[in-house]
């Protein structure tokens, strides 16, 4: 085959410029350059790959190479002796350009064939194809808006690779295209109010906590605060009928943090509420103050509580259409941090302090904190009081072009490009509580808090108990933490080449968990659950603590432990966590995860995190 190639299109061929083929094509005629890399053995001294590469005299312009397919097992993969990478690189540069791989008609097995788009916006971009299901073709891998050197690489390596299965590399074309590039970012991000009512549902009263009201709360707060706050002040030595002045000092400003913030959900001065002194809240100096997003979203781990973020790009033709394979998305999220809640932290403080009484240790090991990657994370709590929340499991599905009416076209005719993704994760006490060194840890202090105050009922030990009970001690009947329900936002959406952005199959732009509120951005910009601007500092959902805060009795679909479904709104979970009784498991890490709005829909390998 000496012609054929894409109209406009330079080619790159497999050999040099000018080189004899030996084929009716004579010599041939790249607009680039073809390399190699091998990899030597241990010594340095031999390149074993070389001995499986082997070149024919056919393809496109009368030469391709062919090698053999290989996983980790017979010696492929990143830096493997059987490990052959090629890369073809174009001798100039482009701005829109179609990528096409010239599939030769024998010495091309494959069904995965992984190529990498390099020097492209957003690159690079790996792109698998069926080679035995395109033989003697030219192959579109997509259009791109590179922003230096174009080039394409193909690896032998593939996951089921044994040595078996021909791979072929031939040549590679770029044809420039004339169009615009267009790249939208969605992003929800999760904010948890000062001002969010936290009262809870009655079943919460099956834990040994004061978290079923404001009210409830605050009186908590009073009451233990002021058994303390009320003893004498011991100057020298300790006793259980006074209390040593550090210790006092911190007790007297958690119950003034507790009295100014009363039991109102607005009437408390800014910075002073339950959410507040619990730590449940981000700072409401966190809070948008307009409809841009603002820069601590995603990048400060104390300002938000998670953010879920999908930037499709493609390119568009003047006639409004979307060019076939040009279309790529990228997903990105993140499950932020809880907090110890200042009070406590000042009480281990003044504890150690005043009585000699070392803090529990509260550093521990998890894996998946923040992000979904499998990294083992050891937390820096004892410092900074910082809990990572966990990241579980996130889904995406490759980008699809569609019409106007949502359906999928393979042509040039498609006007859309959509795109879903589900993340999200639990708070940050679930991977703590799991921890049996922390737990017992903090065990340890309250026991160590009684001998050292002098008892175990005198005000200042029954508090230490409280902090246990409320915030670390595991169980069914333990901190309510332990089995709080993920948080955690679905984005489904379309990107149009009029504009805007669309609405898939009537669903809203965002589904998210009752908690907490919910921001939603197209490229920095306030958009409601429709994709439309709306000039608003205001979240386009506001938390419901008291459906979150629990299982329903008896079980409805206001429950945050059912399964998501098309039609559960904020109910329900993509990773089926349900409440663990009677054996709590606060460390649940589920390895599955469906859509919630599409259940049966398959995701996609490389979305899948």
């Amino acid at each position: 085959m000496c012609s054929g190639e894409p109209t406009g299109a330079h080619v790159v061929a497999s050999v040099l410029n000018s080189t004899e083929t030996w084929s009716d094509c004579g010599q041939a005629i790249s607009s680039g350059s073809f390399r190699f890399t091998f990899y030597p053995d241990p010594l340095g001294t031999h390149y074993e790959a070389k001995a499986d590469l082997h070149q024919v005299g056919g393809g496109f312009g009368g030469h391709f190479w062919y090698t053999h397919t290989r996983n980790e097992d017979h010696l492929g993969g990143p830096g493997g002796l059987m490990d052959i990478d090629g890369t073809w690189t174009l001798g100039e540069q482009m701005d829109l350009a179609q990528v096409w791989v010239q599939v030769p008609d024998t010495g091309a097995q494959t069904k995965n064939a992984h190529y990498v788009i390099h020097g492209a916006l957003g690159g690079p971009y790996d792109r698998y194809l069926d080679q035995a299901d395109n033989n003697g073709k030219w192959v579109s891998l997509g259009a791109y808006k590179f922003t230096s050197t174009p080039s394409v690489s193909l690896t032998n390596y593939t996951p089921g690779g044994t040595g078996d299965d021909d791979i072929a590399l031939g040549a590679v074309a770029f044809q420039p295209v004339d169009g615009t590039y267009v790249s939208d970012s969605i992003e929800g991000d999760a904010f948890f109010d000062e001002d969010q009512n936290i009262d809870t549902r009655p079943e919460s009263s099956m834990f040994n906590t004061p978290l079923k009201s404001r009210q409830d709360l605050h009186d908590w707060a009073t009451k233990t605060s002021q058994k303390i706050i009320g003893l004498p002040t011991c100057i020298d030595v300790g006793s259980p009928t006074c209390v040593k002045p550090e210790t006092k000092a911190a007790v007297e400003k958690w119950n003034a943090d507790v009295e100014a913030a009363g039991t109102s959900t607005t009437d408390h001065p800014d910075g002073h509420s339950i959410p507040q002194w619990i730590h449940f809240a981000n700072p409401y100096t966190d809070r948008p103050t307009s409809d841009s997003k603002p820069s601590w979203f995603g990048t400060d781990d104390a300002a938000y509580k998670m953010y879920n973020k999908a930037t499709v790009s493609y390119i568009k033709t003047s006639g409004g259409k979307i060019i076939n394979g040009s279309q790529s998305v990228s997903y990105d999220d993140r499950t932020a941090d809880t907090h110890i809640p200042d009070f406590v932290r000042n009480f281990f403080a003044a504890l150690q302090k005043d009585y000699g009484t070392q803090p529990p240790d509260l550093d521990y090991v998890a894996k998946d904190l923040n992000v979904h990657n499998g990294q083992w994370v050891t937390t820096t709590t004892n410092s900074d009081g910082t809990l990572p929340g966990r990241a579980y499991q996130s889904i995406g599905v490759r980008p699809v072009i569609t019409d106007d009416n949502d359906k999928a076209v393979t042509d040039n005719s498609g006007t859309c490009v959509a795109v879903m993704h589900t993340a999200g994760g639990s708070i940050g006490y679930r991977p703590a509580l799991a921890d049996q060194h922390l737990t017992d840890s903090v065990a340890d202090w309250v026991n160590r808090v009684s001998n050292d105050t002098g008892s175990s009922d005198n005000p200042v030990a029954l508090m230490s108990q409280e902090i246990r009970n409320m915030f670390f001690k595991p169980g069914l009947t333990g901190s309510i933490f332990g089995q709080a329900p993920p948080i955690w936002q679905e984005l489904d959406f379309k990107s149009c080449a009029d504009g805007t952005i669309k609405k898939v199959s009537g669903a809203p732009v965002l589904r998210s968990s009752y908690m907490p509120s919910q921001y939603l951005y197209r490229n920095g910009k306030a958009i409601d659950l429709g994709g439309s601007y709306t000039g608003s500092s205001a979240p386009i959902t506001t938390g419901d603590f008291y459906h979150f805060s629990g299982p329903a009795t008896p079980p409805s679909t206001e429950d945050p432990y059912s399964n998501c479904t098309i039609t559960s709104g904020h109910s329900g979970n993509p990773w089926s966590v349900n409440i663990s009784a009677p054996s709590p498991n606060p460390g649940a890490d589920p390895d599955s995860t469906h859509f919630c709005n599409a259940p049966d829909k398959t995701p996609d390998p490389e979305y899948t995190h």
